[in-house]
């Protein structure tokens, strides 16, 4: 890759989505809505998992580890489920561009090292692909858990 467009490149990390499992019913109050903290009860485990979007919070996106760590923990406090564990987290790379097809290349490296990272089955990132457009549209790794 071009030395000079790599230079170019503004890549940000932060967490898009997270869900947390909690034996105690979370106390959702009325100035959050579904958008931001939704929850569920499992009724074979006897917990609750709550799904939070942390950017549609106050403080928008989490940009640093330290402030994730924060507002995660004043959340739970708030929620009261302040022993509750992660159960799923959706990490966003994001250059805030529309440049997606210009680093397709570099992103797909990037995100094929997080799937190594978290021991991804099918051990590589998947590409995802608009059937009708042809159109490339996200680049995705998971795991079991």
């Amino acid at each position: 890759m071009d030395k000079e467009k790599l230079k170019q490149y503004d890549l940000t990390a932060s967490v898009h989505t997270f869900t947390v499992r909690s034996y105690e019913a979370p106390t959702i109050p009325q100035e959050i809505d579904l958008e931001t903290v939704r929850t569920m009860f499992q009724p074979k485990s006897g917990s609750w998992l709550t799904r939070v979007n942390p950017n549609k919070l106050e403080c928008g996106d989490l940009l640093t580890y330290s402030q994730f760590n924060k507002v995660t923990q004043e959340l739970f406090n708030c929620l009261g489920i302040p022993q509750a564990t992660f159960y799923r987290t959706d990490l966003r790379l994001d250059s805030y561009e529309d440049n997606f097809s210009n680093y397709y290349k570099l992103n797909l490296f990037l995100i094929s090292l997080f799937a190594l990272l978290i021991h991804d089955p099918n051990g590589q990132a998947i590409g995802h692909l608009l059937l009708q457009s042809k159109e490339l549209t996200d680049i995705a790794a998971q795991n079991q858990y």
